[in-house]
Order: structure tokens, then sequence, then C-alpha cells
């Protein structure tokens, strides 16, 4: 789980929203605040192990499923929120509140179904298959930060999905 979180979290939350942001072009030169930065990266690491412990516990169940999208948006939102903060620069953020709720509402969706997927689709493939969807689903501009980035999320991803297929293809042979 902590592999997971750690990928999920490290490797395609924070890193395409990071990417994003230093893609965007504000007119305006922009830095980031370290601790800041770093507490973005935490949040987005914490905001899928909590997501998957509760969902990945016991009986799954609709309940479950929820909660744990509920508490994995609002933690992508505050990392989100977060790294916003962390953005140093000439100018000021302000939020439009409509556009600000219905980002938290997207996230929590988009968080629900993630785990939703990460739990009902059963082969490697699939798993995969629906990542890459959702990765492709945030397009970036091209700029090379974000393809370096994406290269090293995308071994890193591709490390840990040979590495279970290895595990649970071991532990099948093991039990036969």
């Amino acid at each position: 789980m902590i592999g997971a979180a750690v990928a999920l979290g490290g490797g395609a939350i924070w890193s395409m929203h990071f990417i994003a942001m230093n893609a965007a072009d504000m007119g305006v030169p922009v830095a980031y605040d370290a601790t800041l930065t770093f507490a973005s990266l935490l949040l987005a690491i914490a905001a899928p192990a909590l997501g998957l412990y509760v969902v990945g516990r016991g009986q799954g169940g609709a309940l479950r499923l929820i909660v744990a999208g509920i508490l994995t948006g609002l933690g992508v939102a505050l990392m989100h929120y977060t790294g916003m903060a962390a953005m140093i620069m000439p100018a000021t953020i302000s939020y439009d509140p409509t556009l600000f709720y219905a980002s938290i509402v997207i996230a929590v969706v988009a968080a629900t179904v993630a785990l939703w997927l990460a739990f009902n689709l059963r082969g490697n493939l699939q798993r995969f298959g629906s990542a890459l969807i959702m990765g492709i689903a945030v397009f970036l501009p091209p700029s090379t930060l974000a393809y370096l980035v994406f290269i090293i999320a995308t071994a890193l991803l591709l490390s840990l999905l040979i590495f279970n297929a290895w595990k649970s293809q071991r532990t099948l042979a093991d039990e036969f």
C-alpha cells in the first residue's frame, strides 16, 4: 500500500500538478516555497494512502468507497491548493467560489472513480489501461521537464506493475 501511495501520489498526482504549474505561463516570474512545495508532495502521498487503506480493508462496499473517495479527493484538493500557496510571484491569487467548490467536487468524484477502478478491474493490463487513460485526461503542454517527469513516473509505475505481476505469479506457483 505504501508503494502504491508513493507511486500514485508522488509519481502521478503530485508530479502532474507540479508540471502543469511549471508549464503554465502567467506572464510573471514564478518560484516556489520549498516547505509548502514539500508539504504538497506529502499530502499527495498521504491522500491516496488513506483512501487505499479505507477502501481496501475487509469487505469493500459502497460506503467504504464513498468515504475513501471523499478523503482522497479532499486530500488531493488540499495538495493542489497548498501547491498554489507555495507560489512566490509578483501577483495575487484569488479564487472564484463556484470554481473553487467545483474543483473540490471534481477531485472527490475523480478519486472515487479511481479507487473503484483500482479495486474492481481484475487484470494488470486493465489496471494499467485505466491508469493510462486517467493520466491522458490531464494533458500537459510539452516541455522538457514534463517529458522527464513523465518518463520517470512511467518507468516507476511500469516497474511496480512488473513487480506486482511477478509477485502474484510467484504466490500462485507457491500455492500449487
